[in-house]
């Protein structure tokens, strides 16, 4: 009789409380031992499982439910199938002491048997919870065989989470679950990230809104949000708050108190909390902009320090592209050019500068380009919009790029300096009269006497020499040309005696008119007088003013030798007097007009070239001025301005 090997198994479950639960006992034979055993376990949990009284379910430990029994389903409120489901840790929750944790949390942080309250979809319910760590059968899984005790209680026991709404309980699953999807970036933001109930009270917060107010969570939970807001700001907060309550996502910067007392500024965002279709809360992201707004604010007082300069400033500032185009123009355009800043945005520069001065400001600028030097001076002529031309003086800056380093641009500032030009010339002008004067009174001492010897030998002459009178003639003609030149010449040697006197201008140029008319008459030539009623007095010397409008009209006259009309007319404009002598002649081209000043220059066939100098000079030391314009073929007009002398 052949022997067979059994084996007599025997299991036993406990309860939580150690008592006998179930005991069965099986023989097997010893060939298929291990494959029975594992089946006949499994089949003893099942069994085990769905026979208790109370609740009960099998979990992995990553938290993942692997069997739940009816008794654990009707007191959660959730089907079987939403305990096994892997995203069951979503709405499968615990609250313990007022904080919401998942039911493999609550395991590894205590004791079995501690009390829970589970949170399921029609509230929650106080449960005893008891496990014991296990190894399941067939699968070989470790886990935990969890127990659910329900507590019961009277109505005088309701806990503070069961005075809670169901919006609330809710708020509170939804909030644990996104902490668990989003833990790290949560935690690990630079910026406060927190929640906040319908009625706007803080319910979690991350270190970074700690760190950020100065207030622990402990100081912020279950605290209104509007507490920490600048009182300026509630109005604004509370407008935000309701319309992210309302569905809509909110951004607004405020004002927030810090724990130390000091007062930041932050950005915050409001995006409602959705769960089930219906606005549960509102969470709130606050990034600190504080630094970032006192630098705006910097920048913006720089920004309007800078336009009140550039706006009221009488320099030109402007920035130009390595093409020449205009990117850049200040308003102050329109007072030295005349052009609006539209007018000179995106044209070339090239167009405003006088064509003699393009190439040497072009090979300056190449040069200092090439030799990266930072800032060089440029002087040059700029057309003004009404075409004459404007000295500016620029101090052009190479401009690089941020990131690169080239040079991409120009930067300049300029200013208007046709005044020291004017002063300059006028300087120059002065150095030549001065060194003509010198010259003068040199040569017109050195003529004078041999000229008053030949003049008296040439008189004892004539009358030896009546067959050759004509020649005498010629010789004393040209003699008293010489003498003319010499007087010249020695007005301009200074110091001479000078008569001023007051005298009335009004007869002063009359006297000159009726003294020109002769030459005028014999020159086919009409001298039209005008002046303003009223009268004109100026201290002067007589003489000598009589000399340079003389020399005016004289010029005038020989100006038409086909004959015209000299028009002098004298006006008063404020404290001074105004003469002007036009004619109509040839004219004088423009390039020529800022040489006839010079000593010795002169456009007539026997001119000396210094009677406009003379006259300058006499101007000159009556505190006058003389301005001249012409246009060619139409004609010149010299306008002298004398002060007026004062009335009491």
């Amino acid at each position: 009789m052949s022997e067979k090997c059994l084996q007599i198994h025997i299991y036993v479950l406990l309860d939580y409380n150690d008592k006998f639960f179930a005991i069965e006992a099986k023989t097997q034979e010893a060939e298929n031992l291990e494959a029975v055993s594992s089946e006949s376990e499994w089949d003893l949990f099942q069994s085990f499982t769905q026979m208790s009284a109370i609740g009960i379910g099998w979990m992995d430990k990553q938290g993942n439910w692997l069997m739940v029994n009816e008794v654990l389903c009707k007191t959660s409120g959730y089907t079987e199938q939403e305990w096994l489901m892997p995203e069951s840790v979503e709405h499968v929750l615990f609250l313990i002491e007022d904080r919401i944790v998942s039911p493999l949390e609550g395991i590894l942080e205590g004791n079995s048997g501690k009390i829970v309250k589970l949170i399921h979809k029609k509230g929650f319910t106080e449960l005893e919870l008891h496990w014991n760590e296990i190894t399941m059968p067939v699968s070989k899984i470790s886990g935990y065989m969890v127990q659910f005790k329900e507590i019961p209680r009277g109505k005088s026991d309701l806990t503070a989470l069961e005075q809670r709404s169901i919006k609330e309980t809710k708020l509170a699953r939804a909030l644990h679950v996104n902490k668990q999807h989003y833990k790290s970036l949560f935690e690990h933001h630079p910026d406060a990230v927190f929640s906040l109930d319908l009625q706007g009270r803080f319910l979690t917060m991350n270190e970074s809104c700690e760190r950020i107010t100065g207030f622990s969570s402990n100081e912020l939970f279950q605290t209104l949000f509007i507490n920490r807001i600048h009182t300026e700001d509630w109005a604004k907060a509370i407008e935000f708050f309701s319309l992210s309550i309302n569905g809509k996502a909110q951004q607004f910067s405020s004002r927030v108190l810090h724990k130390n007392g000091c007062i930041l500024e932050l950005m915050t965002y409001f995006l409602p909390i959705t769960v089930e279709g219906g606005v549960m809360g509102v969470y709130g992201i606050a990034k600190d902009i504080t630094k970032e707004k006192q630098l705006l604010e910097k920048l913006r007082e720089s920004q309007e320090m800078h336009r009140v300069i550039e706006e009221h400033s009488f320099d030109l500032i402007f920035r130009c592209n390595l093409m020449g185009s205009f990117l850049y123009i200040s308003p102050s355009c329109n007072k030295l050019l005349g052009y609006s800043q539209d007018e000179l945005l995106g044209t070339d520069i090239a167009s405003l500068i006088h064509p003699d001065d393009v190439s040497n400001i072009a090979q300056q600028f190449f040069q200092q380009r090439d030799s990266e030097i930072i800032s060089t001076l440029y002087c040059s002529r700029f057309r003004h919009k009404d075409g004459r031309f404007v000295w500016m003086e620029s101090m052009t800056t190479l401009v690089r790029e941020n990131i690169s380093g080239s040079i991409n641009g120009v930067l300049c500032v300029m200013r208007d300096i046709s005044e020291r030009k004017d002063a300059e010339e006028l300087l120059l002008r002065s150095e030549k009269l001065l060194m003509a004067g010198q010259l003068a009174a040199g040569i017109a001492h050195e003529i004078r006497n041999p000229l008053t010897s030949i003049k008296g030998f040439l008189q004892l002459l004539s009358s030896q020499m009546k067959d050759k009178r004509d020649y005498v003639d010629i010789m004393k003609s040209e003699l008293n040309r010489i003498e003319s030149i010499t007087s010249e010449l020695l007005l301009l040697a200074k110091p001479h005696s000078q008569a001023f006197r007051v005298q009335e201008f009004h007869t002063l140029i009359q006297q000159v008119v009726s003294i020109m008319e002769p030459q005028a008459i014999l020159n086919n030539v009409e001298i039209h007088f005008s002046h303003s009623e009223g009268d004109l007095l100026i201290r002067c010397d007589e003489n000598q003013l009589k000399q340079v409008f003389v020399n005016f009209i004289k010029n005038a006259i020989e100006a038409m030798p086909s004959g015209g009309v000299v028009q002098v007319r004298l006006e008063r404009q404020g404290d001074n007097a105004i003469v002007s002598v036009t004619d109509q002649g040839c004219g004088i081209p423009e390039e020529k007009l800022t040489t006839i000043w010079q000593p010795f220059y002169t456009t007539k066939e026997k001119g000396t070239g210094l009677g406009l100098m003379v006259s300058y000079s006499i101007i000159e030391n009556h505190n006058g001025s003389i301005h001249v314009s012409s246009r060619t073929n139409i004609g010149t007009t010299f306008t002298v301005r004398m002060p007026l002398k004062a009335t009491h």
